[in-house]
């Protein structure tokens, strides 16, 4: 309970400071995907938004990576204001998460049940995933989940067959559900941790190697399996949309000279947070803090510290194996200077990666420092246990961890205070004055998308056509960032229903995803022999343009899995209740 309390004056802490001054930029970039989401509800239930006509001049939707159609936020916006419902999503995405990592820390990093609760405090108050939901990237709320898929593959107990398809069926509800909400994202991220965990986890197991790869590659096959079933519907979506607008762009590069270890001992461990931190690695100046700070808690810094006072003591042990030590060594070097040359954007390692696939559009490296904090604030928690274990407070355990908690919530506040009360960070206006817009058009979702409008230099205006029934061509779709996106027809301000060259003023925004079974190429507004779909698009009704085979094939094995899935977990919990009657 007092961890519990710890975690309550944390969320307090952080909610308070979310919604106490204005909202981020990135907010008025995905509340109007909500409401465009409420928008399609009224119109075609759950069906998916295949495409929508009030974004880019009608645009991609469900194959856009960050849509978030089938989410908890878009459920919650149909009973409550948008900017509740996305808190409220935020709140259930971290104490889930919070559950995730306490499970993760007893199960595979053996801590006691007091240090497990310490090591998922500090992951959920991790400073990217703060920083992130405080500039508004609502597709990153389900970050902390990544602890209960780390636990599904890392796990060491046997499995039998019906435990791999139990496993199955949990990622793939979890899995679909992280990528359906549009966190694409999480799945990068867990690469990168999976890099950073399985190389220890090998050598940790070296004398029962071939059990222990057995195994995890059962679970892995249980998990990859079940995410990719339930997934391969909205998969098929966003290859199908990247084959046209791939979003090439390079890696966020470091000044020349400037140190990459620095940056990170500073972004991770500094206080307070500030921009001027990291004006020496070439951040932007228009308040791009939040991609650069990754604030942890003081409790690592000081932990691997005591992990150095560990391992000199145990160094007769260390030196008993040298080949396996040294192994360590090498292998924890490696991934050091792996990961800091993917912050700093350039290095041997790290350039090759940039052309290929999925590289090409991961532009802001530093993110992934969060995947490889990971292992740092597992080693660091377990070295502070071992240690209070082995010295004078060995039987203070409660009270030491319950501290190193305390320090925890308490460094988090002086980090990100003066931040969160200052003007640096990227925001827009107080939620309030958005209320008060949307109450002024009480029948906004009822309009059909009748206008055109070429915004210019008015930042994040996508919600100003929204209310009127209208469809902002400039708008603010990093879809459209980059290079290798196709050429795209010219729009005029104006009604939609204008007609020259024999096409509308929209875009076909199925010509963007399937133009081999459209009879047309990414770029191409709607014809006018296509008035039919045409005048279906603009008032949100189901559209006859064509979808690829491969897409009809993977809506349906989707579909299957996910109810299959459901079945198997509804099966099993019935089995077990029953079970001790039987």
């Amino acid at each position: 309970m007092l961890f519990l309390l710890l975690l309550a004056i944390f969320f307090a802490a952080f909610f308070r400071s979310l919604g106490s001054a204005l909202l981020g930029h990135d907010y008025f970039t995905f509340f109007p995907k909500l409401l465009d989401g409420l928008w399609h509800f009224r119109r075609q239930g759950i069906f998916p938004f295949m495409f929508t006509p009030h974004f880019c001049g009608g645009f991609v939707q469900y194959g856009n990576p960050q849509a978030m159609f089938y989410s908890l936020q878009q459920l919650l916006s149909g009973f409550l204001d948008v900017w509740t419902a996305v808190r409220l999503t935020i709140l259930t995405s971290m104490f889930i998460g919070y559950i995730g990592w306490y499970r993760f820390g007893r199960e595979i990093i053996r801590l006691r049940m007091h240090w497990a609760h310490v090591f998922a405090l500090i992951i959920i108050a991790h400073g990217f995933y703060i920083m992130h939901m405080v500039a508004g990237h609502v597709p990153f709320h389900s970050m902390p989940l990544i602890g209960w898929l780390l636990l599904f593959i890392l796990r060491r107990e046997n499995v039998s067959l019906r435990e791999c398809v139990s496993i199955a069926a949990f990622s793939a509800l979890l899995t679909a559900y992280i990528f359906y909400s549009g966190g694409y994202m999480v799945f990068v991220m867990i690469l990168f941790a999976l890099v950073a965990f399985l190389p220890f986890e090998l050598l940790l197991h070296v004398g029962e190697l071939r059990m222990r790869c057995m195994l995890l590659i059962k679970r892995a096959l249980a998990c990859g399996i079940g995410a990719l079933l339930t997934g391969a519907s909205k998969l098929v979506a966003v290859v199908s949309f990247l084959r046209f607008f791939p979003r090439e762009m390079p890696f966020e590069r470091f000044t020349e000279g400037s140190s990459a270890l620095w940056y990170t001992v500073k972004a991770f461990f500094a206080l307070p947070q500030t921009d001027d931190l990291f004006a020496s690695v070439g951040m932007p100046n228009w308040g791009a803090v939040h991609e650069y700070s990754l604030f942890l808690s003081p409790v690592v810094l000081a932990s691997l510290f005591f992990g150095i006072i560990l391992l000199w003591k145990r160094r007769r042990a260390v030196c008993s194996r040298p080949v396996l030590s040294l192994t360590f060594f090498f292998i924890a070097l490696f991934q050091l200077v792996f990961f800091l040359q993917l912050a700093q954007g350039y290095g041997w390692m790290v350039t090759p990666l940039e052309n290929l696939p999925i590289f090409t559009s991961l532009h802001m490296n530093t993110r992934y420092l969060y995947a490889y904090s990971f292992l740092l604030v597992a080693v660091a928690v377990w070295c502070v246990q071992e240690w209070t274990e082995r010295s004078r407070w060995k039987h203070h355990g409660l009270f030491v961890a319950f501290s190193f908690g305390a320090l925890t919530v308490a460094a988090w506040v002086l980090a990100y205070a003066g931040l969160f009360a200052g003007e640096t960070l990227p925001r827009t206006m107080p939620y309030p004055f958005l209320h008060e817009a949307l109450e002024e058009h009480p029948g906004f979702l009822s309009l059909p998308v009748e206008t055109m409008y070429l915004f210019e230099g008015l930042g994040h205006s996508e919600f100003v056509p929204f209310l009127f029934g209208g469809n902002d061509r400039n708008c603010h779709e990093p879809m459209l960032w980059g290079g290798g996106n196709p050429e795209l027809d010219d729009l005029v301000p104006g009604p939609v229903a204008i007609v020259w060259d024999e096409r509308f003023n929209m875009f076909n925004p199925a010509c963007m995803q399937y133009p081999e079974e459209n009879d047309c190429r990414p770029g191409d507004r709607i014809h006018v022999s296509d008035a039919e779909n045409w005048e279906r698009f603009r008032m949100g009704e189901k559209t006859t343009w064509k979808v690829s085979l491969l897409q009809h094939i993977g809506n349906w094995v989707s579909i299957f899995t996910f109810i299959a899935a459901l079945l198997w977990i509804a099966g099993m919990y019935f089995m077990q209740k029953r079970a001790p009657s039987a």
